[in-house]
C-alpha cells in the first residue's frame, strides 16, 4: 500500500479577533497510521500586518484506531479536501479547535490526484485492519 505524501493548508481563527492562523503541512501514510507534518504560521492584524511568528515543525501521528474515517471531497472551484474523523477529541494539535472530532485539510488542485489517491488508500488500510481484528 504506497499512498503519495500530499501537501495541505488550512487557515482557522486566531487567539484574538486581530491574529489570523494559517497552516502549512504534509499528510502522508505510514503503517498502522496517519502522520500529519505541519508549521503554524501567526499574523497580528492591525492597520497592516504587524508581526508573522512561525513555528517550528510539529508533528501528529494518528493510529488507524482512533481514525473513524477519512476522504476526499472535491471542491467546486478549489481542488478540494481531505476530511479525517477521529474517535477523540484533540488529536489535531492546532490544526482544529480542542473540541473538534473532524479535520478538513485543502489540497491545491494541482495535488488533487495525489490527495483522493491518498485518502482511497488510507480507508482501505482502515478497512482492512477493522476487518483483520473481526476475524481474530
Amino acid at each position: 500500500m504506497e499512498a503519495p505524501a500530499v501537501p495541505f493548508k488550512s487557515t482557522r481563527s486566531g487567539r484574538t479577533p486581530t491574529e489570523a492562523v494559517e497552516i502549512e503541512g504534509v499528510m502522508r501514510l505510514e503503517p498502522g497510521r496517519v502522520v500529519l507534518e505541519y508549521v503554524v504560521k501567526r499574523t497580528e492584524w492591525g492597520a497592516q500586518p504587524l508581526e508573522t511568528v512561525t513555528s517550528p515543525i510539529e508533528r501528529i501521528e494518528l493510529p488507524f484506531a482512533e481514525i473513524a474515517g477519512i476522504d476526499f471531497k472535491r471542491g467546486w472551484l478549489r481542488a478540494g479536501a481531505v476530511r479525517i474523523r477521529v474517535r477523540r477529541l484533540g488529536r489535531f494539535g492546532e490544526i482544529t479547535e480542542p473540541s473538534e472530532t473532524e479535520c478538513s485539510l485543502r489540497v491545491e488542485r494541482r495535488h488533487r490526484l495525489d490527495a483522493r489517491d491518498f485518502a482511497g488508500t488510507t480507508a482501505l488500510a482502515l478497512a482492512e485492519g477493522h476487518w483483520r481484528s473481526l476475524e481474530s
